[in-house]
Order: C-alpha cells, then sequence, then structure tokens
C-alpha cells in the first residue's frame, strides 16, 4: 500500500505562463499521464500520482494541471515541465526525476485549473529532505516509496489537491 500525506492545496492567484509546453489531452475520460523523464537522466525516477476533487469530496475530471519542477541536477529545464489532464474521477499521474536542490527544499510546482473553480498554485514537497524546516512544508510533505518497475528502483508518490470554488 502506497502511504501518502495528501496536501489540501490553499487557493491562490495563478501567476502562471511559464508551463505551458507538451500539453497532453484526455481521451475517453481517463486521466492524461505525462511522462517527463527520460533514460539516462541524472537523479532518482519518480512516479507521481493523485486525484484532484472539490471541497465536498466529489472528484474534478477535466482539470489541466501544469507541471514545472528542476531535472535532478537542480536546474530548471523545459524537458521537467508540461501540462495533462485529470480523468473522469479526477485522477492524474506523471513520470519525472525527484528534483535536485534548487534554492530551498526539493519541490514540484504545480498550477491546478479548472473552469468551474478557483485556481491553485502549490508545490509537493518531499519527506526526508534535509532543508524542511518543519511546520506546514513538513506536515504536508509526500512520502515516497521504493518499488522496482521493469528492473529499475523507481519512487511512488501520491498527492492529492483540493479546489474551491
Amino acid at each position: 500500500m502506497l502511504r501518502t500525506r495528501a496536501a489540501i492545496a490553499l487557493v491562490t492567484a495563478v501567476t502562471a505562463g511559464w508551463m505551458y509546453v507538451a500539453t497532453v489531452s484526455a481521451a475517453g475520460g481517463s486521466a492524461t499521464k505525462l511522462d517527463m523523464w527520460r533514460p539516462g537522466d541524472p537523479g532518482q525516477r519518480l512516479l507521481m500520482r493523485g486525484r484532484v476533487s472539490s471541497a465536498t469530496g466529489a472528484p474534478v475530471a477535466n482539470a489541466t494541471i501544469h507541471v514545472r519542477q528542476a531535472d535532478g541536477a537542480g536546474t530548471y529545464t523545459e524537458q521537467y515541465q508540461g501540462s495533462l489532464q485529470t480523468g473522469a474521477d479526477g485522477s492524474y499521474a506523471f513520470g519525472t526525476v525527484l528534483p535536485g536542490q534548487y534554492s530551498s527544499t526539493k519541490h514540484i510546482h504545480l498550477v491546478v485549473m479548472h473552469e468551474n473553480y478557483s485556481s491553485v498554485h502549490t508545490e509537493i514537497r518531499f519527506k526526508g529532505d534535509p532543508n524542511l524546516a518543519g511546520g506546514a512544508y513538513d506536515d504536508n510533505a509526500v512520502v515516497t516509496e521504493e518499488a522496482t518497475i521493469d528492473g529499475a528502483r523507481v519512487l511512488l508518490g501520491e498527492f492529492n489537491i483540493v479546489l474551491q470554488r
């Protein structure tokens, strides 16, 4: 069983525009998957998944999630940014690497948008990062588990997002 620490994203104003690259569109109501990882990339491979829901717990289908992060060496590149949509059940998934150290804690930026909800700009942070100073960052950090997939060591994480109207 995958242990997670679900983070409830607070509604904030979105000042995006830097992450509209490699948009993937949903087909047949299933979640689109974005795979930014490439063989040979530095860093630990990471598979993230989650669910976008309303404040009442209802799934939010067809929400657009923009992802942006540093690569495994801590450098922001176009390869590690992209977009995907949630499935009919609000689920999403993307493949990447555990971000390298960049200015503070290891983190992944997410901007989540849907026409019927306020947009959310949040970050995924990771348990075990020595730069987490406790408090809210540590309380909402994702717990990852290691798995072997096709003979490769991969980290698995889950991050759930709640949208407000």
